[in-house]
């Protein structure tokens, strides 16, 4: 594989998981959502704590 195919395939791997994370977290939103209604505090820490790093880890694609 060239480097410039090498290239593109890392650029489509980075905005199909981009898009994973993404779609990812709409799940969790919804989640913590429900958790809210029904007062799972500790289930609304965790999502807190799961969203905080799929975001710290959206900031690292370029």
């Amino acid at each position: 594989m060239s480097a410039e195919t090498e290239q593109f395939a890392t650029k489509a791997d980075l905005a199909s998981l981009e898009t994973r994370m993404v779609d990812r977290m709409g799940q969790l939103e919804a989640r913590l959502m429900r958790d809210i209604a029904n007062h799972d505090w500790r289930m609304i820490g965790a999502m807190i704590a799961i969203v905080s790093v799929a975001v710290a880890a959206l900031k690292l694609i370029p």
